[in-house]
């Protein structure tokens, strides 16, 4: 074949993308969104204007979209904080109770609007400009579970002849969670598996909440790991529980599954500027 026709193939080969699946160059595309660790994410909070002249109205916008795909609720959304602005007249849609869980390509979205005014000339004085500013309260009860399952093997304990220590970590955009296992388990007497779990990203649990622990399957997890737990000092909670000690848990490998139940809070400012001027 002609060296120049061969050349012009192989410059339309690789302009049109057709180059070794296996490399690591950039495939044009951002790939799947995870659902499984973003949370309740706040897209926007803002104000349809930012600089806001005496008695001048605006409207307040926030969108909301979930990646949650259980267990999820939004319990309350609010303004705070708004100082001498007005804030009122709030509408959500959907309405607040009735955003919906994320599902593979689907993440439920919400927009809530609220009719802000600043105050009127005589709050102005002498100044030609201040910050003003307010508070969104979005608050929320959701849960954590592991994706993937924490593979723990059981077996005889004459059969042991070393044993190590396994752990993962999991997380979501809110909270995070820890498991630790002796592996391989003697059958007949169990051991205890360490577990902690601590707040994460923007926001924080709701003051005097706390996580509720559930594990699966029941059989193997004795009943003091079934329990609700308050974080304490650098808000997490630490304990230790018992697995297969009851000494019925069959030899194999078993999945097991860790789920925290949470109340979950986040607190952004909205910031404008107020101009004396008409």
């Amino acid at each position: 074949m002609d060296k120049k026709i061969l050349g012009f193939l192989l410059v339309v080969i690789v302009a049109s993308g057709c180059t070794d699946p296996n490399s690591n160059g950039d495939t044009g595309g951002d790939g799947p969104e995870l659902a499984s660790d973003r949370g309740l994410q706040i897209e926007a909070f803002r104000s349809t204007d930012e600089t806001l002249r005496p008695s001048q109205p605006a409207v307040v916008n926030l969108r909301l979209k979930n990646y949650h795909t259980e267990d999820f609720e939004i319990d309350e959304i609010s303004i705070y904080n708004e100082g001498d602005l007005t804030v009122e007249n709030k509408t959500c849609n959907p309405e607040i109770g009735d955003l919906g869980l994320a599902s593979e390509n689907n993440y439920p979205e919400m927009e809530c609007q609220w009719d802000l005014e600043a105050p009127p000339e005589s709050y102005y004085g002498n100044f030609d400009s201040k910050p003003a500013s307010m508070n969104l309260h979005l608050e929320y009860s959701s849960s954590l579970t592991n994706e993937d399952p924490f593979k723990v093997r059981f077996k005889p304990l004459d059969e042991i002849n070393t044993s190590s220590s396994i752990s993962k970590t999991f997380r979501n955009s809110e909270v995070s969670m820890s498991v630790e296992s002796e592996n391989p388990v003697p059958i007949e007497s169990g051991r205890t598996i360490e577990v902690s779990a601590s707040e994460i990203g923007q926001g924080r649990l709701v003051a005097d909440s706390s996580y509720e622990f559930d594990f699966r399957p029941s059989s193997i997890f004795g009943d003091d790991c079934y329990r609700e737990e308050s974080a304490v000092v650098g808000n997490e909670v630490e304990f230790s529980c018992s697995i297969g000690q009851d000494g019925e848990v069959q030899e194999g490998t078993r999945n097991l599954v860790f789920s925290t139940s949470y109340k979950y809070v986040k607190e952004p400012v909205l910031n404008v500027k107020l101009v004396n001027e008409q």
